[in-house]
This record gives structure tokens, C-alpha cells and sequence, in this order.
């Protein structure tokens, strides 16, 4: 459909034609005529109301000139694999991320097999297996798809058991579907990505990594690094204070490697509209910035732009409770913005436990994110991207710091 007519004044006749055939075409394909999105310049497409309404809009304001493809109001959109409304339901565009392709996950993780690739063959076997004798549902598919399931719902884990169980005695006899939560989490972890638990000191002096990692006291403080045994019995040292970190660096390779998600992250550079309006973070100042500081960085638009974000939140639910734990998030600004926030690209990179708020002693934490943030900055790591089909060096920098009291420089300027 040509619109041309965008690009003309609004009293002339070629504008309130074109205008009158995106109203047709709006009518044809919306599925309530009272909430039709408006693309006038204010609206943006949030609003919703009837002809008249877009029409007073539309005529008093102006047309958004960026909106060319219509995706809103019906328009498909090809070669996009994630266009907007492309599930015909209004405003739903989340999914549980169901993986239906068990190979394609296992190709993902096969980098982590390396070193054991007994244990990837078996793997393998494992996910081109037959719930029962006919089905053509593999088992490693449909133990995602439960998963995710229960994840999405907050279902307990005894639950989940008990459905599990339930449903595995009415499939046909001899069949392989799991019985328990643990048996689902053990399959899925070993395809996971790793993680790790960092001793600290329960005054946040430090973490026992590097040249602490054989301590048993805090060189600072002098409190001890394990809680006290008050048995006789030989136990298990228990940690006072554990970091849980999720390494970052084998995480966006991860991403790489899925050629739907890399070709999503060149979005900001070879889809993104370039008109001098701030539509994306490409378009702030903070990007450019990075651009001018390090040209080299700027020439590869593979290479990644991070938002880290920081804040306390009570686990147990209860406002009396005096527990804090700190979770820190990190998320990729090269993707639409439409994804940015969604569930499957938003990382958790580091859990800080309680039951204090760390406070100005947080970068005590981030110590481990921040090495790899170092890494990745000046010197990068080797990647696949699936959608290119080649090895690339990736870089990443730290755009955007939303946690006020960090108190730490990630990439010089």
C-alpha cells in the first residue's frame, strides 16, 4: 500500500484519501472498532478509540511518520521474526518460551560438553526419545515445556510432583515420562548453564575468591567464614554469607549461538529508525558516547550494550520481615524495544543474600560481574553467531548503572 501520502500536510486531499484508506484498512482487520490504536504523534499507538476519535487525533496532531509498517492495525510483517500483534491477540506478547526443538537446545549447550562428550551423546539419545511406544513428543521437549509451565504459575515443586506422578499413570505402560521435580531438574541442569556459590563475609568485608579463597576468617573483621558446629558429629562446613553468581560471559555466547536471537541483537543497527528522535538507547547519548570513546567498539554492531539494574527485595513476602536479598539484573539494549524487558533476555547475574542490604558495600559483589564486564570490554572472547554462521570477537560495555549506590567505574570515561 503506498504512504506517500504521511509525507503531505494534513488539510490536503492526497493526506485525508491516504488517511481514509488506513481507516478501512484498520476497520477490516481490528476485532473491536471502539479500540483501535491510534498512530497519531502523542498517542504512539498506546491509545486506543474509535474513527472518530483517530480521526480528531490524526488531524489536530499529525501522524506518526516512523509508523510505515503497519503491524498495529493488521499489517504482516515479513522476514520479521518477532513483528508486533503477531499472535492476533491484543497486547499479549509474551510466551512461555516453550522449546519444541530439544536439538536445537542441545546444539545450544553443546559448547558446556566439550570437555565430556560422552555425556553430550547420551544426551542426545535422551532428547530424540519417545515418551511411548508411537508418540511422536520427545521427551526432553515436553519436560521443557512442563517446566516452563510451572515457572510461568509459580506452581510448587510438591505440586508439580504430584501432577507429574498423576499424569505419568495415565499415559500407556512403559513410558518415559519424569515422575518427580527432581528428576526435571536434573535433566535441565545438566543442559543448563552453570553457576556459582562465592563464600562472603557476613559484614561485607569481602569474598573469599582469589587471594582469600583458602581463608577462614575475614582478614578485615576477624569474624569466621563458617557457622559454627555445635555437634559432635563431622558435618559439612556451612558458609555464613554466600554470593550467587551466574557467570555472564558463557550466557551471551549462549544468545549468539541461537541464529533467531543474534539476528534480533544487529536490530538497533540494520532495522532501527534513524531520524534523530530517541525511539531506542542506540539513540542516546550514553551509546554515543561508547561509540566516540572507542571507534574500534563502535564498527561491530554484534558487540553488546548492557543495562545493569540493582534493588533489594523481600523473599518471604511480609513487610515485617527485616530480610533483604539483592538481585542484580542485567539486560541487552540491542534488541527491539519490544524485548529488551522480556523474561527470556533479562539476566540474573548475581543473587546477594541477606538478610542485611549490602549498601555502599555492594561493589564488594559486583567484583565478579565486574571482571568479566573488564574482559569483555577490552579484550572480548570468541563467539558463533548462528545467524552469520562465523566466529566473532564480542565485546560488551555497561551503558546504563540503575542502582544508586554503586560505587564502581566498568569501562574507563
Amino acid at each position: 500500500m503506498d504512504k506517500s501520502w504521511m509525507e503531505e500536510k494534513r488539510e490536503t486531499p492526497q493526506f485525508v484519501e491516504g488517511f481514509n484508506n488506513f481507516l478501512e484498512f484498520a476497520l477490516k482487520n481490528c476485532s473491536d472498532p471502539e479500540k483501535i490504536r491510534c498512530p497519531c504523534v502523542d498517542c504512539g499507538n498506546i491509545s486506543k478509540g474509535n474513527i472518530t476519535m483517530l480521526k480528531n487525533h490524526v488531524f489536530c496532531r499529525g501522524i506518526d511518520k516512523s509508523y510505515t509498517k503497519w503491524y498495529w492495525h493488521g499489517e504482516s510483517m515479513k522476514g520479521d521474526p518477532y513483528p508486533l500483534g503477531r499472535r492476533g491477540v491484543d497486547d499479549h506478547f509474551e510466551s512461555n518460551d516453550c522449546d519444541d526443538h530439544p536439538t536445537e537446545l542441545l546444539d545450544d549447550a553443546q559448547e558446556e560438553f566439550i570437555h565430556d562428550p560422552e555425556k553430550f551423546d547420551s544426551m542426545v539419545r535422551d532428547a530424540d526419545k519417545s515418551l511411548f511406544s508411537g508418540c511422536e513428543k520427545r521427551r526432553l521437549s515436553t519436560m521443557v515445556k512442563f517446566y516452563n509451565i510451572k515457572a510461568e504459575n509459580g506452581v510448587s515443586d510438591k505440586c508439580f510432583s504430584q501432577f507429574l506422578s498423576a499424569f505419568k499413570e495415565i499415559l500407556p505402560m512403559e513410558n518415559c515420562f519424569p515422575e518427580s521435580t527432581y528428576e526435571v531438574k536434573k535433566t535441565l541442569s545438566s543442559i543448563g548453564l552453570k553457576y556459582e556459590k562465592i563464600h562472603a563475609c557476613p559484614n561485607d568485608c569481602i569474598l573469599y575468591r582469589k587471594e582469600h579463597a583458602h581463608m577462614d576468617t575475614c582478614p578485615e573483621c576477624g569474624l569466621p567464614r563458617y557457622k559454627p558446629n555445635k555437634s559432635k558429629e563431622i558435618r559439612k562446613l556451612i558458609p555464613e554469607k554466600v554470593l550467587w553468581y551466574m557467570p555472564l560471559i558463557p550466557r551471551l555466547k549462549r544468545f549468539y549461538r541461537s541464529a533467531e536471537t543474534a539476528e534480533n541483537l544487529l536490530w538497533h543497527e540494520k532495522r532501527r529508525v534513524k531520524d534523530g528522535k530517541l525511539r531506542h538507547p542506540a539513540d542516546s547519548q550514553a551509546w554515543k558516547k561508547v561509540n566516540y570513546l572507542n571507534p574500534d567498539f563502535a564498527a561491530e554492531p554484534r558487540h553488546l550494550r548492557l543495562g545493569l539494574s540493582a534493588d533489594g527485595v523481600n523473599p518471604h513476602r511480609s513487610l515485617s520481615s527485616r530480610h533483604s536479598s539483592w538481585p542484580v539484573f542485567l539486560v541487552m539494549y540491542n534488541l527491539p524495544p519490544w524485548l529488551v524487558m522480556k523474561r527470556k533476555f533479562t539476566m540474573l547475574s548475581l543473587m546477594i543474600s541477606g538478610p542485611k542490604q549490602p549498601g555502599h558495600d555492594i561493589d564488594v559483589y559486583l567484583a565478579p560481574l565486574v571482571d568479566d564486564l573488564k574482559e569483555l570490554y577490552e579484550d572480548g572472547v570468541d563467539a558463533y553467531d548462528g545467524f552469520k554462521k562465523e566466529v566473532f570477537k564480542l565485546k560488551a560495555s555497561c551503558c546504563g548503572l540503575l542502582v544508586i549506590s554503586l560505587r564502581i567505574v566498568i569501562y574507563q570515561g
